[in-house]
């Protein structure tokens, strides 16, 4: 999606990511860009996010939890011994992905488009259940070259 394409209508665009601050911040990045062009833009982030995010004028609410909390509670479980940091791995998608879905389907109501980062891996289904479009943003590159896909 080109930013004359986004550009040409005003949209409601609800942005998740969920994940560290190297997750957040790239999407939060995107939501001012996309704020300071006239869209309306709500983002739904990990709870220790939403203040920093509010500071800005953005809507921020609540989405799955402080992984860097979680992170610290199950590190036994993540080093080591790969297939107790898989079974880890699914434990966590399968706590965490159904509230996710929940929360983000309520969030995203009334939005024309989300766009996802991080760990928000319930955003495609979202928005397929509102019939909206959804976006995946993923940067990895410290040089800002970011690529995008689109369900």
């Amino acid at each position: 999606m080109t930013s004359e394409h986004i550009d040409a209508i005003r949209r409601t665009i609800t942005l998740a990511s969920i994940g560290s601050r190297g997750d957040v911040q790239p999407i939060f990045a995107l939501a001012l860009t996309l704020r300071k062009r006239g869209h309306t833009v709500r983002m739904a982030v990990p709870p220790n996010f939403v203040s920093w995010i509010s500071e800005s004028g953005i809507e921020a609410r609540p989405l799955g939890i402080d992984i860097q909390t979680w992170l610290n509670t199950h590190s036994h479980y993540l080093s080591g011994n790969p297939i107790r940091m898989l079974g880890a791995i699914r434990r966590f998608f399968s706590e965490q992905l159904p509230p996710q879905f929940l929360a983000l389907k309520e969030i995203a109501q009334g939005s024309d488009l989300v766009i996802l980062g991080g760990l928000a891996f319930s955003g495609f289904s979202v928005a397929e259940a509102l019939s909206i479009r959804g976006y995946r943003h993923f940067c990895a590159e410290s040089n800002g070259n970011c690529e995008q896909s689109q369900r």
